[in-house]
């Protein structure tokens, strides 16, 4: 005051100022209040020290005008209370707000005032007397308080966390006046805050979602990390922080006031408050937010373990009601062995407990049409979706996709629902249902059955209720899968005991390496343990090495045993027994044991073996009776002298091929006959010399006996044919045979090419046709429905035959097969002349035979002795006469000629069998490999064979001497 030149103020000295000036002056001076006077028209201004510190870095302010001092709230709150104060009226307020720029800041500051007007002697308002204090920090302060108690009961009111934190941030910002309020939360890496919701005044944009920290700045982002709360007055003019400006700006942020939260030493938050304009953050501010920071994780920590605590109940009060639900699901269908009782409890039980309309459990078949067989409706009525089949793609597409994919379906409303067509949304609400639940139960990637809950009003669903239908499907569709398998199980058992029951079949288990065997009953359970030595014990000996073999490959290959053997039975007695076993795996593939069962077949052996006896003995007289007409033919054809007329040659070569046709047949118990059989035995007497020279091949097929005979026929024709008039008839001829077979199904043919080449020039078709060619043109298309074509080109003959397939097989097969062996090889061609000379012993009983034999070996120039129709006689020969070698009859009469042939072999006699049996039984194993030929025979044929037989034994022999 004292050192100011008031003399260059409108006041001039201070010597000239008007008492009542000086007085107010010298109080205001004493005083320790704040106080100022106003004083003249120009409105100079005079304050105390007190009042210098509301001025702060206004002072000095001493004679300035009052507009001067306070511009900032000239216009126009301080104009109208100062004129009115000029005007003479005294004014005192007690909380007035302004906004005061002070120490380089607009900031917010409250007073209470009183303006005392002061009158010249002529009343005329000089200026006025102002007593005031600053109440800022006591406003602020209480302004705070009430803050807190809105606070506090926004925390206490919310439980949720998410409101707590934004419902405070909300009520922060309204407090300091910020224009944008959010929580982040913080990710556990420090990079990413999330916010789920801000709030607000609607001048800045939402923070709703996921920001990067360092899109604000590397410093900003790091400071935040270290704990360091971001207070940034004007974003325009960041300081000694580097924040991205651009990234506040282009949100219209004008100043930030960020405040991070810890827990456990980690960044999990930030409070932010964003002002649209730059602005001043008063420290008490900071101290404010760091405050509610902190509250407001203390407040969501606990919403959060309250949080917890309520779901660990919930959980655990859905924990008991499923328990109880299933506890009672278990209760209803554990002893229900009917599919359809395990349905009807489970959804009686589980729509009682869910309280809904209807529930029940529905089986979808292969074509997608689902079946409810167990339903509940609390209506006390069956529902109109029951017993009958429902497609679930009617249901909707969504639905039916969903249900194949293995989802719940949930609809809480049908009428609002989404993804269904007007017609899909009728069809539902046609069956009285409005809401549901659809659980699929999946069966190796296919849909087999859902469950389902529905109500015929709207719904919510809650997790729990969910997860209770997924469970009740799984476990009801468990449920149904063991009584089903149960039901059938006790069904197998009735059929296996009654099985056992009717049967005289032993049924047996073994352990896998089948060392242990014991018998079981009708249950599977023991009868009798036969050890480990029940091979040794049980089992023939001659037996033992077969059923050990197989039981060993059965074993390596994990096969099924089906084995036939001797047994002792307990009385001693041998028996003939089929044993037949499979194996029992364990789930790593293992076999853990062997199931079976034998049967007893010493009966049907007994048959089988009679029945071949018969068989034998049969084909045995039918041979006998062709090499008889044979014999009867080549006798009654035979001339004086002089060789066979050819007449006879074509009789006798025609009954040697139905005799070769019936051995074929015979062999295989006229079952059928191999075809490439019959074509090598037709072509066989050619080969000799030349093999070379016939080319034979084709599919091996087994034709059936009526058309083996009838093919056996043509075949000798065009042999015979070929031998006299083409190409077998010279050394250099060549004879091809192919035939194959096509066609699908019915329609399959075979195709045989005869095609002769190199023989004589041919002059075309005969003038004559003889028998030879009726049979193969005429008899194949009317006993097989074929057809022949003979080509008589000049190169040779050739022949194609069609035969449909159906006519050739056996009714059993269509396919190619193979037939049994020939049990005499082929001849080695030796030279007839060694048996010249030779005393060759004939044993027949059969004269005619005999006697055809006889001459035949006469003609080859052989000494015979015989022949002999009886085993005593042969005996005799065989002993005395001294054979060089011998034709033997297997049958003679009711002996069998072994003896004599076992003599022969002790004494070093080469010999043949000759015989009317297709399969002999029970041939003498020394005598097994002795050659056997089948009658009838042409006697150039048994000729031949004994000459290779004898040529076997030796260029020079010498009979042995007699004991």
């Amino acid at each position: 005051m004292r050192d100011l030149d008031w003399d260059a103020t409108p006041l001039g000295a201070p010597d000239a100022w008007p008492l009542s000036l000086r007085i107010l002056t010298e109080v205001m001076l004493a005083a320790k209040q704040p106080m100022f006077v106003t004083w003249g028209a120009d409105r100079t201004t005079l304050y105390n020290d007190a009042y210098a510190e509301i001025l702060a870095d206004k002072h000095p302010a001493l004679g300035r005008a009052i507009e001067d001092i306070w511009s900032e709230i000239w216009e126009p709150d301080l104009r109208q209370i100062v004129a009115r104060a000029y005007e003479g009226e005294a004014l005192h307020m007690s909380d007035i707000t302004f906004q005061l720029f002070r120490n380089g800041a607009f900031r917010e500051a409250q007073f209470s005032f009183s303006y005392t007007p002061v009158s010249d002697a002529g009343g005329r308002v000089q200026g006025f007397f102002c007593p005031c204090l600053e109440i800022t920090d006591a406003i602020s302060e209480e302004r705070r308080a009430r803050f807190r108690e809105g606070l506090a009961e926004t925390l206490r009111r919310s439980a949720d966390p998410e409101t707590i934190a934004h419902e405070a941030a909300s009520l922060l910002a309204r407090h300091l006046g910020a224009e944008q309020a959010a929580y982040l939360e913080i990710d556990e890496a420090g990079e990413l805050g999330t916010v789920r919701r801000d709030w607000t005044s609607g001048t800045l944009p939402s923070m709703a979602g996921t920001h990067r920290l360092q899109d604000f700045g590397e410093a900003f982002a790091a400071a935040l990390r270290a704990g360091e709360s971001i207070v940034i007055p004007d974003v325009g003019d960041t300081g000694a922080l580097p924040i991205a400006p651009d990234a506040f700006a282009k949100r219209g942020i004008g100043a930030v006031l960020h405040v991070p939260h810890f827990h456990d030493r980690r960044l999990v938050g930030v409070l932010a408050l964003n002002a649209a304009r730059p602005r001043d953050w008063h420290p008490a501010d900071v101290a404010l937010v760091v405050e509610v920071v902190e509250r407001i994780n203390r407040a969501v920590d606990r919403a959060r373990s309250e949080r917890s605590l309520r779901e660990s109940e919930a959980r655990l009060r859905v924990s008991e009601d499923r328990h109880a639900l299933l506890l009672k699901l278990s209760d209803a269908i554990r002893d229900r062995r009917d599919a359809k009782d395990v349905l009807h409890a489970a959804a009686q039980v589980f729509g009682t407990h869910l309280g809904v309309t209807f529930a029940g459990f529905a089986e979808v078949d292969g074509d997608g049409l689902a079946r409810t067989d167990g339903q509940y409706s609390s209506r006390g009525q069956t529902p109109a979706f029951a017993n009958r089949a429902v497609a679930i793609d009617s249901f909707g597409r969504s639905i039916a996709t969903a249900l194949r994919l293995g989802q719940t379906v949930i609809v809480a409303d049908m009428a609002t629902a989404h993804g269904f067509t007007s017609a899909e949304k009728a069809a539902v609400r046609g069956l009285g249902v409005r809401a549901f639940v659809l659980s699929p139960v999946l069966w190796q990637g296919k849909l087999e059955a859902y469950l389902f809950a529905a109500s015929d009003t709207p719904r919510f669903w809650t997790k729990s209720e969910v997860d209770l239908v997924r469970e009740t499907a799984e476990r009801t569709f468990s449920a149904l899968h063991r009584a089903r398998a149960e039901a059938a199980l006790i069904e197998s058992e009735a059929r296996f005991r009654a099985l056992v029951h009717s049967t005289s079949d032993i049924a047996f288990r073994v352990s896998a390496d089948w060392t242990e065997l014991e018998h079981v009953d009708a249950l599977g359970r023991p009868l009798h343990n036969a050890g480990s030595e029940w091979i040794s014990l049980y089992v023939t000996p001659e037996d033992q090495p077969h059923v050990r073999a197989t039981l060993d490959q059965a074993i390596r290959a994990k096969a099924p045993v089906d084995l036939e053997h001797r047994w002792r039975k307990p009385d001693n007695t041998i028996a003939w027994i089929r044993m037949r076993a499979v194996p029992l795996y364990d789930p790593s593939g293992t076999i853990y044991e062997w199931f079976g069962a034998s049967t007893d077949i010493t009966e049907s052996k007994r048959l089988a073996h009679s029945q071949r006896v018969l068989l034998s003995e049969l084909d045995h007289r039918v041979k006998n009776i062709l090499a008889v007409v044979q014999s009867i033919a080549h006798q009654t054809f035979r001339p004086a002298d002089g060789p066979l007329p050819d007449e006879a040659r074509r009789l006798l070569g025609r009954i040697s091929a139905l005799a070769e046709s019936h051995r074929l047949l015979a062999r295989s118990s006229w079952q059928g006959a191999s075809f490439r059989e019959l074509v090598d035995g037709a072509v066989a007497p050619h080969r000799w010399g030349n093999a070379d020279r016939i080319t034979v091949d084709g599919p091996d097929l087994q034709i059936n006996p009526r058309a083996a005979q009838t093919l056996v026929l043509a075949l000798h024709e065009l042999v015979t044919n070929a031998a006299k008039y083409g190409a077998l008839s010279r050394p250099e001829g060549m004879l091809s045979v192919i035939w194959a077979v096509s066609g699908v199904e019915d329609a399959r043919n075979m195709t045989l090419c005869w095609s002769e080449t190199l023989g004589p020039q041919l002059a075309g078709a005969p003038a004559r046709r003889g028998f030879g060619s009726l049979l193969i043109e005429h008899t194949l298309a009317f006993e097989l429905e074929g057809s022949a074509k003979l080509d008589f080109a000049p190169d040779g003959l050739k022949v194609q035959v069609e035969l449909p397939l159906r006519n050739l097989v056996p009714q059993d097969t269509a396919h190619p097969v193979a037939a049994p062996a020939d049990s005499a090889p082929a001849s080695s061609g030796s030279d007839i002349a060694i048996l010249k000379g030779k005393r060759v012993l004939v044993v027949e009983d059969e004269h005619l035979v005999a006697h055809e034999t006889v001459c035949a070996l006469a003609k080859a120039g052989c000494e015979v002795i015989g022949p002999m129709p009886n085993l005593n006689t042969a005996l005799a020969s065989a002993g005395a006469a001294a054979p060089d070698a011998a034709v033997l009859d297997i049958n003679l009469g009711s002996d069998l000629v072994w003896p004599v042939a076992l003599l022969l072999r002790a004494k070093g006699v080469p010999f043949v069998f000759v015989t009317g049996y297709a399969a002999p039984v029970d041939v003498p194993e020394a005598l097994q490999d002795v050659l056997r030929l089948e009658k009838p025979l042409r006697p150039d044929c048994i000729i031949q064979r004994l000459a290779d037989e004898v040529a076997k034994s030796g260029a020079t022999y010498r009979i042995p001497a007699l004991a």
